[in-house]
């Protein structure tokens, strides 16, 4: 899968231009991981977004042994940080081998702070994504959602 792809098909970048796609593949680190190898590790201050451009990638919660989920090629991992910035709340492992591209938080500040449209479209992506999944949450909850 070409980077500028991945990235389009991530939900922050929906509908992102050429132009600010450009950018973000700019930014992008290209890494390749073996199965079992480490990506991040619960407590690990948060400093990069990843995509998986092919392979899969279990994350285990701080403290557990059990996966808590498992994201597969196409999707994306660690962006939550990117808003609450913090020490990671678990760890990150390839289940394969995997082909990853790595956001740096610092330069994906810098893009967005370049480009405020590409910031306000990040930002509004992400507020639709957490209300979907709260109306979920409260669903599940069997709490009425208003």
């Amino acid at each position: 899968m070409d980077h500028r792809e991945l990235l389009k098909n991530f939900y922050l970048f929906t509908d992102a231009t050429a132009n600010d796609l450009r950018a973000l593949e700019a930014i992008g680190e290209p890494r390749v991981c073996i199965a079992g190898d480490l990506v991040y590790h619960a407590g690990q201050v948060a400093d990069a977004l990843f995509l998986i451009e092919m392979g899969t990638v279990d994350i285990t919660p701080m403290g557990k042994e059990t996966v808590f989920a498992t994201m597969g090629s196409g999707q994306g991992f660690g962006e939550l940080a990117f808003f609450e910035r913090g020490p990671r709340p678990a760890t990150a492992y390839a289940r394969e081998p995997t082909h990853l591209l790595r956001i740096p938080f610092a330069r994906f500040s810098e893009v967005l702070a370049e480009r405020p449209e590409l910031a306000l479209l990040v930002y509004r992506n992400a507020c639709a994504f957490f209300a979907k999944h709260l109306r979920r949450l409260a669903l599940t909850l069997n709490h009425r959602y208003l």
